[in-house]
C-alpha cells in the first residue's frame, strides 16, 4: 500500500496553516507600506517564514530565488485614488536589465491586491529584467463585483511582462487571473517584451500588444489569446494548422513530444502575426473544406527566429478536479487543494 511521505505531510499542514492566517484579511489597516527591496547587485533567497503580507522589488542586477514552501501576499491595498491598474503596486517587481527572478520552489505562490476599482499584478517582469517560471502559482488581485459594478473593474493579472529586453520563460507554472467584471490576464505580454512558453497551465487569457512576442512549445490554454498589432507575434511550434472561424483562429495540433491534440483560439487583430512553425515529424489531419484567410492576420512560415532557450521539457498538467472543486469552494481555494493535490500525488512511492 502507498503512503504518503513525511513531506508530503509537511507541506498539507504548511499549506493549511497559511491559508488560516494569511488568506483572510485582519482587522484593521497597516500604517507602513511593508516591502523588501533587492539591489545589491548579488544572489538572495526568500523564505516565507515569519513574513507576513509583503511586497518584493528587485533591482540592480540582483538576483532572487523564491524558496519552497512560500505564500506571499500583497499587503491591504492602496488609497482609492487610484486612476488607473498601473497605480496598484504589484506583488513581486523585477525592474531592470541584469536583474533575475528564479519562481519555481515546491508549493510556492504569488497573489496580486486586491481592491475596490482594479485588481493587483501578482508578478512583472520589466526594463529588460528576466525571469524563470516553474511549479508554483501566480493569481491576480480579485475586485469585489457588488462594490463597483458600474466602474467595469478589472481582475489583476498574474504574470505581466513589459519592456525593450525582458524575459521570462514559463515552464509549467498555474496562471489564473484575478476576478472582476472583466477578470485579468493569465499572462500579459507589451512592449517589445519575449516570454518563451514551454508548459503551464493558464486558466485565463493570454493578452499581448506593442509589440509582444510569445513561443509556445507546450501547455494547456483554456481560454483565448488574444493578440494585437503588426509588430506583436504568437508563435507555436509543432505540428499545427489553423482555420479562420469568425473573428478567431482556431488554432489545431500537438505540441513536440505530446500526442495529444490541442485546440487554442487565437484573435489576432490589426496585422498581428500568428506564426506556426513545424518541429518534428508532422502528419497533421486532413482539413474539411476550405479555410477562409483572415484579413487581420499574417501567418509567418517555418523559417522565423526563437529566442533563446532551454529545450522543452513536456511537464503534463493535469487538473481533473479543479472544476469540480471550483463549484465548492472559491477559486483561491480551488487552487491551493489542486496544488496540493499534485504534491502528494507526485510524493506516494
Amino acid at each position: 500500500m502507498m503512503k504518503i511521505s513525511k513531506l508530503s505531510r509537511l507541506s498539507t499542514g504548511f499549506i493549511v496553516w497559511r491559508i488560516i492566517l494569511d488568506r483572510f484579511p485582519q482587522a484593521g489597516a497597516q500604517d507602513d507600506i511593508p516591502e523588501i527591496v533587492y539591489n545589491d547587485g548579488g544572489f538572495h533567497v526568500y523564505k516565507a517564514a515569519d513574513q507576513g503580507p509583503t511586497y518584493i522589488d528587485v533591482s540592480n542586477s540582483t538576483s532572487l530565488d523564491i524558496a519552497s514552501f512560500t505564500i506571499l501576499d500583497a499587503p491591504e491595498c492602496c488609497s482609492e485614488d487610484v486612476v488607473d491598474e498601473d497605480s496598484i503596486r504589484p506583488t513581486i517587481r523585477v525592474m531592470d536589465e541584469g536583474s533575475f527572478l528564479n519562481f519555481d520552489g515546491e508549493m510556492t505562490f504569488a497573489f496580486g491586491s486586491n481592491h475596490s476599482v482594479y485588481g493587483g499584478t501578482a508578478m512583472q517582469i520589466s526594463g529588460g529584467a528576466s525571469a524563470y517560471l516553474g511549479v508554483g502559482a501566480l493569481q491576480g488581485g480579485d475586485v469585489p463585483l457588488e462594490t463597483n459594478d458600474e466602474d467595469f473593474p478589472d481582475g489583476g493579472n498574474a504574470l505581466a511582462v513589459q519592456g525593450v529586453n525582458s524575459m521570462a520563460t514559463i515552464n509549467g507554472t498555474t496562471l489564473i487571473g484575478g476576478e472582476g467584471y472583466y477578470p485579468g490576464h493569465s499572462l500579459y505580454v507589451r512592449h517589445n517584451a519575449n516570454v518563451t512558453i514551454l508548459a503551464g497551465d493558464f486558466q485565463d487569457t493570454i493578452y499581448i500588444d506593442t509589440g509582444g512576442k510569445v513561443y509556445v512549445k507546450g501547455g494547456n490554454f483554456r481560454r483565448r489569446i488574444v493578440v494585437v498589432g503588426s509588430e506583436s507575434r504568437i508563435q507555436f511550434l509543432g505540428c499545427f494548422r489553423s482555420i479562420f472561424n469568425g473573428l478567431r483562429e482556431e488554432v489545431i495540433g500537438t505540441f513536440e513530444g505530446s500526442e495529444t491534440t490541442v485546440r487554442i483560439e487565437v484573435y489576432p487583430t490589426q496585422n498581428a502575426i500568428l506564426d506556426l512553425v513545424e518541429v518534428g515529424e508532422c502528419e497533421l489531419p486532413p482539413q474539411s473544406g476550405s479555410p477562409t484567410p483572415n484579413p487581420g492576420t499574417r501567418p509567418i512560415s517555418s523559417s522565423s527566429t526563437t529566442p533563446p532557450t532551454p529545450e522543452p521539457t513536456m511537464m503534463p498538467v493535469t487538473n481533473s478536479g479543479i472544476e469540480v472543486l471550483g463549484k465548492v469552494l472559491c477559486r483561491r481555494c480551488a487552487l491551493l487543494a489542486s496544488l496540493i493535490f499534485h504534491e502528494l500525488l507526485f510524493s506516494y512511492f
